[in-house]
């Protein structure tokens, strides 16, 4: 008998292969991972529970999923094992986006395919956590109410843009496994899916210092970043209100 299960009904967390939760105390305005290195014994992943799940929950979890395998596999911590699980869970998450926004119909096959991606990128970030993109998802989520999974994705084409101007090989594999040609056609396909989202221009500015001073996330950025760096992937993922 198993003592511990986990039945994952989104595409996006991975909870069921990782050790991790995230914990969100508003009264203390904070929001954070927690590592408390448990793991189910036994996970349960099965598509049909997407079939009941609305567009826009399906489409956040699964650019969840996308945040982890890039965070991944461009974290300081990655290596050729970790890739197994990185680069197979971007080739799975290849050809997805027509189906998330909705130009192609959603098919069994298809919530399998967006369920077995979520779980390998699970996989991938219990060997390496992430980075950026999740840090600087974490206020939006915490102050304007953003879904987790399309926070994430705001940052990401920025965050790979920075990111090729130091490991630009690093950066041409990613885009190779997603079939995209370049950061910018990638930002087209998460500009599709999430659309923009605003902020007030001093709250940039309090990311950029946070974020800048979260030597935790910043220790898993594969490349040095100082605060003008943060700011440059704040202000080309966000709008000033």
């Amino acid at each position: 008998l198993f003592r511990s299960a986990a039945v994952p009904t989104t595409c996006g967390t991975g909870s069921e292969v990782t050790p991790n939760a995230v914990l969100t105390r508003p009264a203390l305005k904070k929001k954070g991972s927690m590592t408390h290195h448990v793991y189910a014994e036994l996970a349960l992943v099965d598509g049909k529970y997407l079939a009941s799940a609305g567009d826009k929950l399906i489409i956040n979890t699964a650019v969840d999923a996308l945040a982890h395998l890039i965070e991944s596999r461009l974290s300081r911590k990655s290596d050729d094992y970790n890739h197994m699980f990185s680069e197979y869970g971007l080739l799975l998450w290849s050809g997805l986006a027509p189906y998330l926004t909705g130009e192609k119909e959603m098919k069994e096959e298809v919530y399998e395919r967006l369920m077995l991606t979520s779980t390998v990128a699970g996989m991938a970030i219990a060997q390496t956590g992430t980075s950026l993109p999740h840090a600087l998802s974490y206020p939006l989520t915490l102050n304007h109410n953003v879904a987790h999974g399309r926070s994430c994705g705001l940052f990401l084409a920025a965050y790979m843009e920075e990111c090729a101007l130091h490991r630009p090989q690093d950066v041409d594999r990613v885009l190779s496994l997603l079939q995209c040609r370049n950061t910018r056609a990638l930002a087209v396909v998460l500009h599709r899916l999430l659309g923009r989202e605003d902020i007030p221009g001093e709250e940039m500015e309090a990311m950029a210092d946070d974020m800048a001073a979260n030597a935790g996330k910043l220790a898993t950025c594969p490349f040095e970043i100082d605060r003008e760096g943060i700011l440059r992937i704040i202000t080309k993922s966000l709008a000033v209100r």
